[in-house]
């Protein structure tokens, strides 16, 4: 007779040996790994990836291993860094069921964005959050912003008429009235206005000085978010607590300041004012599932998101606009010229126009895609929720149990997919005429993607955000030139970008506006 202890060893013996066996056969039926740099034991390639920039040494590794799918393992969880637009589009359009979770940020939910769509894991909040965002902000839906968008446009180009070295600011400020009207009905001239500004500048500070996302220490053990607020060892950590009132208010004074007025029975045509009523409409239908019911917390964190992602995306993009006009003068005249011939002098343009100016558009696309001092690097991680495979290579899903966080994730390197040299002539030049149609005359580049995200974690707010970008640029061309700022001495100065390694890149340089490109007046310098 065998004792029950003898029993247990054997089992666990059997139990142990079948799985190897199993484990082997799915590995050797199974598809290869996609390529990547030898990873060091345990570490695997963390010591080889940089702290800033890291989308450049994920292009440079697709040259020596694979041009579309990358691998590389941070302390041996697989990494899948997607190079091309072929595979991004491939595994996140396409496949986008599987790629659409994202992995716990902890380090953000830390900060206290714990709401916020873009960073949130996929379930029941995850699918409130992008109904309520894809039902608002359609294309359809947005129109009706651009009233708001185009008056915003206009008191910018006055603004940094009348005060030139305080033009990145009268930029942000043109980006936060506007979201500001349309989140909260919050008013410019409003007696609180500047304290919500104040407000939203502190929590994009927050957001945009946080590191890829996913890849601090917080995200990668996250048993350390239990460590007593005295311990000051672990940067990530103290900066992300640093963050958290600053995030908390944020999201709570424009909030309460709407459910102020509701209670006074003020309403105004914003999100948060809809949304509130719409949840306290007796006659709203209930979910089978409570926690597929929209709830306050929801809308307060949908309504913080949306306040600070088209703060941080519209005001990056127009001052990377400015940068690119400081740089290229032939581009910027080339689009004048074409708002002159088609808008007159008679009235500044507005969204109406946007289909009859190919060369503008085209330009906004060369300032998303823009050369090495651009916005968009590398997206925030996906996470696969099933095993895939593509281009005869192997794309292991998510693991669910981890000591540490990194877990299996999917990156898409959007700064290597517009240097794709097979897609783009000299990707490092700013050319909007890449983009005309071979029909045309032209090469048919294609328009770049990734801006907005991918698959079914595109932005819902893009369309907003987009006319906005466009609506800004094309007044300030239509109003003011752009062109480099002299020293003391008459010597233009070349703008120098300062680059930050957060969720959005920013750039800070100088610059002086001109009225105008037949000999116009000088406004500063």
């Amino acid at each position: 007779m065998f004792r029950p202890s003898e029993i247990v060893l054997v089992s666990s013996v059997t139990i142990f040996l079948l799985y190897k066996l199993w484990s082997k056969k799915q590995k050797s039926s199974r598809p290869p790994l996609p390529p990547g740099p030898p990873p060091e034991p345990i570490i695997g390639n963390f010591r080889q990836i940089p702290q800033s920039r890291a989308e450049l040494t994920y292009m440079e590794w697709s040259k020596q291993y694979s041009k579309y799918t990358l691998l590389i393992s941070l302390l041996g969880a697989p990494v899948i860094i997607l190079n091309s637009a072929k595979s991004a589009m491939a595994l996140l359009d396409k496949h986008g069921a599987k790629y659409s979770d994202r992995p716990r940020m902890e380090f953000y939910a830390e900060q206290g964005w714990t709401h916020t769509l873009s960073l949130m894991s996929r379930g029941p909040t995850f699918r409130k959050h992008r109904r309520m965002f894809q039902s608002e902000f359609t294309k359809k839906n947005c129109v009706q912003y651009r009233g708001a968008q185009e008056e915003g446009a206009t008191k910018l180009a006055v603004r940094i008429l009348e005060n030139q070295e305080k033009w990145k600011d009268w930029i942000v400020l043109f980006a936060t009235t506007i979201i500001l009207d349309i989140t909260y009905g919050i008013k410019a001239e409003g007696p609180n206005t500047q304290m919500y500004i104040e407000t939203a500048h502190k929590g994009s500070n927050a957001i945009s000085n946080g590191g890829q996302p996913g890849a601090s220490a917080v995200d990668v053990f996250p048993w350390i978010r239990k460590l007593p607020h005295w311990f000051k060892l672990i940067p990530s950590l103290e900066f992300a607590r640093k963050c958290y009132p600053d995030v908390t208010a944020m999201h709570e004074l424009p909030f309460v300041g709407v459910k102020r007025e509701l209670a006074s029975g003020i309403t105004k045509p914003s999100f948060v004012h809809r949304m509130l009523q719409q949840i306290q409409d007796p006659k709203l239908e209930k979910h089978e599932n409570p926690e597929e019911d929209v709830t306050e917390a929801d809308i307060k964190g949908a309504a913080g998101a949306l306040f600070v992602a088209a703060l941080d995306t519209t005001s990056a993009t127009i001052i990377m606009f400015v940068l690119s006009m400081t740089l290229n003068p032939h581009v910027q005249e080339k689009a004048w010229r074409e708002l002159d011939t088609l808008v007159g002098r008679d009235r500044l343009p507005t969204l109406n126009d946007r289909e009859r100016m190919p060369y503008l558009e085209h330009m906004l696309q060369e300032v998303y895609s823009c050369d090495d001092r651009r916005l968009i690097s590398v997206g925030i991680p996906h996470k696969s929720s099933e095993d895939d495979v593509y281009d005869g290579m192997f794309i292991p899903k998510a693991p669910d149990l981890l000591i540490y966080h990194p877990s299996s994730l999917v990156i898409p390197n959007a700064y290597a997919m517009c240097h794709d040299t097979s897609l783009y002539y000299k990707p490092e030049d700013f050319e909007p005429d890449r983009y005309i149609s071979a029909e045309e005359g032209g090469r048919g580049e294609p328009f770049p993607i990734g801006h907005f995200g991918f698959g079914r974690r595109v932005c819902p707010g893009r369309y907003l955000a987009d006319n906005g970008v466009w609506i800004a640029i094309a007044t300030i061309l239509h109003t003011l030139k752009i062109g480099k700022k002299r020293d003391s001495e008459g010597r233009e100065i070349i703008p120098v970008p300062e680059i930050s390694t957060g969720i959005t890149t920013y750039v800070a340089f100088s610059f002086f506006p001109l009225i105008g490109f037949d000999g116009g007046a000088t406004c500063g310098g």
